[in-house]
């Protein structure tokens, strides 16, 4: 099958652009399928080993109404790879999944705040919660409960 049309002859002092490549519609929805399927594709497992993380993230029994969660590698337990950083909305959070956290162990750091006035920054509602965790491979959820004790020095 051919896809390109043969250009007309030129003749003198008549110039003219050359054919432009000719699909008909089944040729046109076929590409469309595929490229489709190919887009589907890319989502499905990442290569990288990085995988998705959402959750919930609760203080004193409600949840953090904002926030920030980091997700690093635990490099005392052999693991490397990028960090991850994901915003705490309304107690929850979700990674975007192309800068997922790498599996394994981790470690997570968990800074939280109210509700957010206008023009001002809340202060933290508990200073940084730190805690070792492992990440499993493919999507995870990770409920965090921060202890109503967080931050505060150990007697």
């Amino acid at each position: 099958m051919t896809l390109l049309r043969t250009a007309s002859p030129i003749e003198p002092g008549k110039q003219t652009p050359p054919s432009a490549p000719s699909l008909d519609r089944g040729h046109v929805a076929v590409m469309i399928i595929i490229m489709a399927a190919l887009t589907g594709a890319a989502g499905c497992g990442r290569a990288d080993g990085r995988t998705q993380v959402s959750g919930s993230v609760t203080w004193k029994n409600a949840p953090v109404q904002n926030g920030l969660i980091t997700i690093e590698p635990d490099s005392s337990q052999g693991n490397r790879g990028p960090q991850s950083v994901s915003a705490i909305e309304n107690g929850t959070f979700r990674t975007r999944a192309t800068h997922g956290s790498v599996s394994g162990p981790v470690v997570i750091e968990v800074v939280g705040y109210g509700s957010l006035g206008k023009g001002e920054f809340p202060p933290p509602l508990f200073p940084t919660y730190t805690f070792k965790t492992e990440i499993p491979k493919g999507m995870a959820v990770l409920d965090i409960v921060v202890p109503e004790d967080a931050g505060k020095p150990k007697r």
